[in-house]
């Protein structure tokens, strides 16, 4: 048995429990449904469920508050509930909860992720695959959103050089920037080259 010493205000929607032999963090909602008065005492038992019911309700509220701030996947959530302090094996298995009640669905997010990359970052697919594996998509999520993609990229690179106000052919070193930036956001050598004569050739259309 062991006798609750003291219960106090604690940050991040907990209490600190002092017992006898030492303290622990516990949620309030839990501690308001499972806790003791000052003074009166928890079998072993009791407070060993309090601790690890408490854990796992951290676990799952703070899953479903970055989950109200925006979709996430699995990899990714179990890494967000890892830096905010949840213990691995403890974030795996809430997310695992999460994706059983279809709340998490990798490959409705990949889609969503990779369609945003294509029409507003007019990435091109490589550049999307790349950003779809480093949020830990495995490889088949990847290239199933990957297959539901247009193939637009030489409008994309076209539209960008527009936003980047390119203005034509004026001289190399203008031209071998454009490449650059091209190249750097994805786009293979002949679409790049492919993107530049057409927004050229929109320039002369418009000076003549």
């Amino acid at each position: 048995m062991v006798t609750v010493l003291a219960v106090e205000a604690a940050k991040l929607h907990q209490v600190r429990v002092v017992l006898e032999d030492g303290e622990a963090l516990i949620d309030k909602t839990v501690w308001a449904q499972y806790g003791r008065p000052i003074g009166e005492e928890l079998t072993d038992a009791e407070w060993q469920y309090i601790l690890e019911y408490s854990a796992v309700y951290r676990a799952r509220e703070k899953a479903l508050y970055y989950l109200s701030l925006r979709d996430y996947g699995r990899a990714e959530l179990i890494s967000k509930l890892c830096q905010a302090g949840i213990e691995r094996d403890r974030a795996e298995a809430t997310v695992t909860r999460l994706v059983e009640s279809g709340l998490i669905d990798d490959r409705r997010y990949a889609r969503m992720l990779a369609q945003s990359m294509q029409t507003r970052k007019l990435y091109p697919k490589k550049r999307i695959a790349m950003a779809l594996r480093e949020k830990g998509f495995d490889a088949d999520t990847v290239q199933e959103a990957l297959f539901e993609l247009p193939d637009e990229e030489e409008q994309q690179a076209l539209e960008l050089l527009r936003k980047k106000r390119y203005n034509g052919a004026s001289d190399r070193k203008q031209r071998d920037k454009a490449l650059a930036m091209l190249a750097r956001y994805g786009f293979s050598y002949a679409v790049a080259q492919r993107a530049l004569m057409l927004r050229e050739e929109e320039l002369t259309e418009d000076n003549a």
